[in-house]
C-alpha cells in the first residue's frame, strides 16, 4: 500500500498531545459547543449572553421577556505548522526495533510538538495580559511570592467572569515552585495522586486553585517560530522574558483549539529504489481569549 491515511496516527497524536500538554486545561473540544470547524484553518467561535433579572409582579398577567444574544465570530487558526519525517526501514532494522514509525512520531511530539504548542499558548496569554494591563514585571523572592500570587488570585476573582477558585489554574515555573515551597514552610502545597492503568497523575493545589508547573523552556512572554533548519521555536530576542506565573480562568477565558490535518504515512513503494517511509503531518492550532473574558487572566514575568 503506497499511502496510508494515518487515522490511527491522528488519534494517537491527539491523545498523546493532550496528555503531554501542560496547557491542556485550556483545550476546548469540538463537541464543547463553543466552536465549530470550517474549511482548512477556519474556526467559528460562539459566545452567548442573556439579560438579567427584572422585577416580578404577582398581579401582572404577563412578564417582561428578557433576551438571549448569541454571536459567532470567524477566526483563522494562526499557527499552521507541518513536519515531514523520513524513516529508513533499514535503519529501523539496525536499531534493534527502537527506530520505528511509532517511536519517531512519539519522540517528535514529546520533544517538539508539545513544547511548541505550550509555548505559543503561554506567549499569547502573556501578550494579551500586557495589552490589557494585567501583567506585572517583577523579580519574585521567598519574601513576596505568596503575597503576589494571592493578590493576582483576588484580582481575577474580583473581575466579572471568574466565579470561584475552582475555575482558576495557576501556571508557574519550577523556580516559582521552589520559592512557594520555601515561603510556605510547614504549610506545604496540597498534593493528590491518582492512578489509572497507564498513568500516575499528581495534582498540586493552593487555596483551592490547581497548580501546574511548567518548564521554563516553554514559558515565555514571546516566542519566535523557526521555518528553517530544525524548525521549532525560541524565546524572542530582546523582548522575550521568562514568565514567573500565569493565573487564568480556564473555564471562560482561554480557548485552546487544535486541529490535526492531513496525517499520512507514505511508504517506499511510491518511489523506485527508496527505502524510506515518511510521516507527514499538518497541524493547525491557536488560542483565543474572548473580548469579554480578558479580565480572567493575570501574569507575572521577570525583569530580565
Amino acid at each position: 500500500m503506497a499511502i496510508v491515511l494515518a487515522s490511527s496516527f491522528s488519534q494517537f497524536m491527539d491523545e498523546h498531545i493532550r496528555v503531554g500538554l501542560t496547557s491542556g486545561f485550556m483545550e476546548k473540544a469540538p463537541d464543547s459547543g463553543i466552536f465549530t470547524f470550517g474549511n482548512g484553518a477556519s474556526v467559528n467561535v460562539q459566545t452567548m449572553t442573556t439579560s438579567g433579572y427584572l422585577n416580578f409582579s404577582r398581579t401582572s398577567a404577563t412578564q417582561v421577556a428578557g433576551n438571549i444574544s448569541t454571536t459567532s465570530k470567524s477566526y483563522t487558526l494562526q499557527y499552521q505548522r507541518q513536519v515531514s519525517l523520513p524513516f529508513n526501514i533499514l535503519d529501523g532494522e539496525e536499531s534493534g526495533g527502537v527506530l520505528t514509525i511509532e517511536n519517531v512520531v512519539k519522540t517528535f511530539m514529546d520533544q517538539k510538538a508539545i513544547p511548541e504548542i505550550d509555548a505559543i499558548r503561554y506567549s499569547i496569554i502573556a501578550g494579551q495580559a500586557t495589552t490589557d494591563g494585567h501583567s506585572t514585571e517583577e523579580d519574585l523572592t521567598v519574601a513576596n511570592v505568596m503575597e503576589r500570587i494571592n493578590a493576582d488570585f483576588n484580582a481575577v476573582l474580583n473581575r466579572e467572569g471568574a466565579m470561584s477558585n475552582e475555575q482558576l489554574v495557576l501556571y508557574a515555573s519550577y523556580e516559582v515552585k521552589g520559592l512557594m515551597e520555601s515561603a510556605m514552610l510547614d504549610k506545604s502545597l496540597i498534593v493528590t495522586t491518582s492512578y489509572d492503568s497507564i498513568l500516575k497523575t499528581t495534582v498540586f493545589l493552593y487555596n483551592g486553585v490547581r497548580i501546574i508547573f511548567v518548564p521554563q523552556s516553554r514559558f515565555y512572554t514571546s516566542v519566535t517560530l523557526s521555518n528553517t533548519g530544525n524548525g521549532g521555536y525560541a524565546k524572542t530576542a530582546v523582548i522575550g522574558r521568562d514568565l514567573n506565573y500565569i493565573v487564568a480562568n480556564v473555564v471562560n477565558s482561554t480557548y485552546g483549539i487544535i486541529r490535526n490535518n492531513d496525517s499520512k504515512v507514505v511508504s517506499p513503494d511510491t518511489q523506485a529504489g527508496s527505502w524510506n517511509y515518511t510521516f507527514d503531518n499538518v497541524l493547525y492550532h491557536d488560542l483565543f481569549i474572548p473580548d469579554e473574558q480578558v479580565d480572567g487572566i493575570q501574569t507575572s514575568y521577570k525583569t530580565i
